[in-house]
């Protein structure tokens, strides 16, 4: 999925890849964790091209998001955060041309780490789809 540049980041965020590095070497780092928090934000959107309403609910998601990480870091500094989308620490990402300003706060995307985030959904019991005219994010932290 990230290769296909859905989202727009492919190559132009040290979150996502190919900076990240292989599929393979962010699967061996996220089998090392034995627990994760799954945290989805869901809402009702005027219709299903509500764009500012897509936006607001994102913005929710990741204000909420990286409150809990922060939090989970103060008890778990070398916890795995996984977030919907890619790092939005900076208004514009160093990649390639310098170091990563805040590499110990950088989040990478679910799909960065090879998850299928709807598959991960439904694995863990929750829903993806929430009905007509709604939108859902989803993120983890894992844990150990």
């Amino acid at each position: 999925m990230c290769a296909d540049d859905r989202c727009k980041s492919y190559g132009k965020s040290w979150s996502c890849p190919p900076a990240v590095g292989s599929i393979e070497r962010a699967r061996e780092r996220a089998e090392t964790y034995h627990r994760g928090i799954i945290v989805q934000t869901a809402g009702v959107l005027a219709d299903s091209f509500d764009m500012d309403g897509t936006a607001a609910l994102m913005k929710r998601h990741r204000k909420n998001f990286d409150t809990l990480v922060r939090q989970i870091r103060s008890f778990y500094p070398d916890c795995l955060p996984m977030g919907a989308g890619t790092c939005r620490l900076c208004r514009s990402c160093t990649y390639p041309d310098r170091p990563c300003r805040h590499p110990d706060k950088m989040i990478c995307s679910m799909e960065a780490y090879g998850l299928l985030v709807s598959d991960v959904a439904v694995r863990s019991g929750l829903k993806y789809n929430y009905g007509e005219n709604t939108m859902c994010f989803t993120s983890c932290v894992l844990i150990d």
